[in-house]
Order: C-alpha cells, then sequence, then structure tokens
C-alpha cells in the first residue's frame, strides 16, 4: 500500500488504508496505516488535514515509534510548513496551471496534445508537462520550466492565440515558490483571489 501511494495512486491509497484501519482495528499494524493515512490525507487533502490525522496519531498511539513520528513531525515540521505564505514576485521558475476535473479525461487528453505539440515546437529541453494531483476531484495539468513571468505570460497568450495551440482553457500562471504552497496548503482559491 505504501508503494501505491509512493507511485502516485493517492487517490486509490486513501480508499484502501481506510479499508484496512477498518479490516485491522486492534492489530499492531494500524499505527503504521493510521500514520500512512496522514502522509496521504496531507497530499489530498493539505496541512490542516495532515495536522488533524498526526495529532491523531499521536494521541493514540503515543508508545509507538509511529505516535512518537506524528508528535515530532507535529512540533518539528508542521510549524515551517504553517510559515509558508505567497510571494508576489518570484526569482525561480513559473508555471502555467491548467485545473481540471481528474475524471474529466477526454479534455485533459484534447489539451495534452495542444501541449505536448507546443512543448515538441519549441524545442526547450526545460520546458515539461505533468498531471499533478491537487485534491480528491481536481488535478492540475502543468507546463514547468518557464524562466519569468514574462516568459510564462507570453507562453500562455501563444497557447490561447496562435492557429496550431488554440487553448480555451481555464489557464493560470504561478511562480513555482507558490505552486509549492498552494499544494501543502491547499488554497488554491486563496491564490485566485489574490491575483484577481
Amino acid at each position: 500500500l505504501y508503494k501505491e501511494f509512493e507511485n502516485g495512486n493517492i487517490r486509490e491509497s486513501y480508499t484502501k488504508v481506510n479499508e484496512m484501519i477498518d479490516k485491522y482495528t486492534g492489530d499492531e499494524i494500524v499505527p503504521k496505516f493510521e500514520l500512512l493515512k496522514a502522509k496521504i490525507s496531507a497530499r489530498l487533502k493539505g496541512i490542516e488535514e495532515y495536522k488533524k490525522v498526526l495529532n491523531f496519531v499521536a494521541l493514540n498511539y503515543p508508545n509507538a515509534k509511529e505516535g512518537k513520528q506524528a508528535e515530532s513531525t507535529l512540533s518539528k515540521d508542521i510549524p515551517n510548513l504553517e510559515k509558508l505564505d505567497f510571494k508576489e514576485e518570484s526569482n525561480g521558475s513559473w508555471k502555467i496551471v491548467f485545473p481540471k476535473n481528474h475524471l474529466s479525461t477526454s479534455e485533459i487528453e484534447a489539451l495534452y496534445v495542444k501541449l505536448d505539440k507546443f512543448i515538441k515546437d519549441r524545442n526547450d529541453i526545460l520546458v515539461k508537462r505533468s498531471n499533478d494531483l491537487y485534491n480528491d476531484s481536481t488535478n492540475f495539468i502543468v507546463i514547468h520550466g518557464l524562466q519569468s513571468k514574462e516568459s510564462a505570460k507570453s507562453v500562455l497568450f501563444l497557447l490561447k492565440d496562435y492557429k496550431d495551440y488554440k487553448v480555451n482553457d481555464e489557464a493560470y500562471v504561478i511562480s513555482s515558490d507558490n505552486y509549492m504552497i498552494v499544494q501543502i496548503k491547499k488554497n488554491w482559491d486563496k491564490f485566485i483571489a489574490l491575483i484577481k
């Protein structure tokens, strides 16, 4: 189950880890499943849910290795993650994000075709496309490796207006730093409100 999670099957892992917790209630393996559930929750639901599940593990399994690990994460890592906040400017790379319902496979495939053509035409080894999980219902189709905000905006303009691409999908330019914060805190709506 942990391997499945590491391989990116996050939504499926969440369902399965809950089934395992129910199935093995009272067994000594449950704290391991609970800690894995915390990690999966972080990826699917963000830092607040991560804290909640870690707290559950720390309180319910204080003598287990997993309980101590959860307590350590709560006291050391979580405060640093909570301090992260959006920055207006960035010297790092930029991205273009296309939010999509993860079940809209035909829409996603059509977008892939246009983006892949653009990337091939551009012939820049730094520019890549990915399909990133955001939460339990949304994925982000992302163009990575753009060197500046202006570059990202011009690429988006080109994708929308150039006859070979004509991408009509909703899209946003975001710095890599802010994208990391969106993924950790699951605060995409806050980011959108900030840029409008």
